[in-house]
């Protein structure tokens, strides 16, 4: 590492001769060059510059003035991406199916948790409890935590099945009222382009497996058809068009 002579910039201080932290200055010089750490010690005391060997001043010394003078590293990082909807849903259905596991892959019935306590006696309906996360002393009051905590477990999957399916659902009803009303804008459209054409009154719609027929009076516009193909998916009658 190279080394420098000090020269002292403080004001008042540019005459100074004598020993300064073990280095001998003249006239604000130092007599010799300095290490970086006594270079970082003095400078830490009265302001300096470095001096090289032809006495060119070099600029501020000192431990500070290297940060400030030192240029800024930017780490490498990757973009960021949003999560798509899909990926949300994906990972929010991991989440509750991780939490709706069942703990003892088996549900219980009252005589199976009696007969393993009249076998094992309370260490064995322990080992099923546990994983339940109930503790009891008694034998009997045992099995009624457990019971309770595979009817609570088992009534969150059923409403959680039931959300999925509603969902489903939804989204069954929601696509084919779409495609109705795509179907019902191309009918517009070949009534626009063949005026004297009447109404054939008759629409089929397939979906996920699902045929759906509609049949006079025809729909005119694309929410009568979606309301009536939707109605008919679902095996009730639409409201009355409007004439």
């Amino acid at each position: 590492m190279s080394s420098f002579k000090l020269k002292i910039t403080a004001a008042g201080w540019d005459t100074f001769s004598g020993p300064m932290c073990g280095v001998a200055f003249t006239n604000g010089v130092s007599d010799n060059v300095v290490d970086r750490l006594t270079i970082d010690r003095i400078s830490a005391i009265v302001t300096c510059d470095l001096v090289d060997e032809n006495g060119n001043d070099l600029g501020q010394a000192g431990a500070s003035a290297r940060l400030v003078g030192s240029r800024s590293i930017e780490a490498p990082t990757d973009s960021l991406r949003l999560q798509t909807p899909e990926e949300a849903a994906a990972e929010r259905k991991a989440a509750m199916d991780a939490a709706l596991k069942n703990p003892a892959s088996k549900i219980y019935t009252q005589d199976e948790l009696e007969a393993i306590g009249t076998k094992l006696g309370i260490k064995g309906v322990r080992e099923i409890g546990d994983k339940w996360g109930v503790k009891e002393r008694s034998i009997s009051k045992l099995i009624d935590l457990i019971l309770a905590a595979q009817s609570e477990y088992q009534s969150k999957v059923k409403e959680r099945d039931a959300a999925e399916k509603a969902q489903r659902d939804a989204a069954t009803a929601d696509a084919l009222k779409q495609q109705a009303a795509r179907q019902a804008a191309i009918d517009a459209q070949a009534r626009v382009l063949t005026p004297n054409a009447p109404p054939t009154g008759q629409h089929q719609f397939t979906h996920a497996g699902i045929t759906v027929d509609v049949t006079d009076p025809a729909p005119t516009t694309a929410e009568q058809v979606g309301q009536a193909a939707v109605a008919a998916a679902l095996n009730v009658t639409p409201a009355p068009q409007a004439s």
